[in-house]
């Protein structure tokens, strides 16, 4: 049930419910947010709140993103850019996309 409601807010865009309805409800204390939620806020059209939020909620990114999934990420990311410049420079810091492509 929890997954739904997570599902839906994110399907809806509204991360103020989220963060206000969802999360706070005592059926959600210890809650795993599941990587498939994740991988839809970081792949999804202005969904980055969401990522922020699920980072808050302790998301465990390092046993999630690993070489293969990042670059599966890529490969099915429409918006490449959007997606080098959001998401990649957030996880890499602000430099670390540009010396993944040898720009200094």
């Amino acid at each position: 049930m929890q997954h739904n409601l997570l599902r839906l807010t994110l399907d809806w865009g509204l991360v103020d419910l989220a963060r206000s309805e969802i999360f706070p409800r005592e059926d959600f204390i210890g809650y795993i947010i599941p990587n498939s939620l994740f991988e839809k806020a970081l792949l999804g059209k202005n969904l980055e709140e969401f990522v922020d939020l699920f980072l808050e909620r302790n998301f465990v990114l390092h046993t999630y993103l690993n070489i293969e999934t990042l670059q599966r990420l890529f490969n099915e990311e429409k918006d490449r850019d959007f997606f080098t410049i959001t998401s990649l420079e957030g996880i890499l810091g602000g430099t670390g996309v540009r010396r993944m492509k040898g720009e200094e």
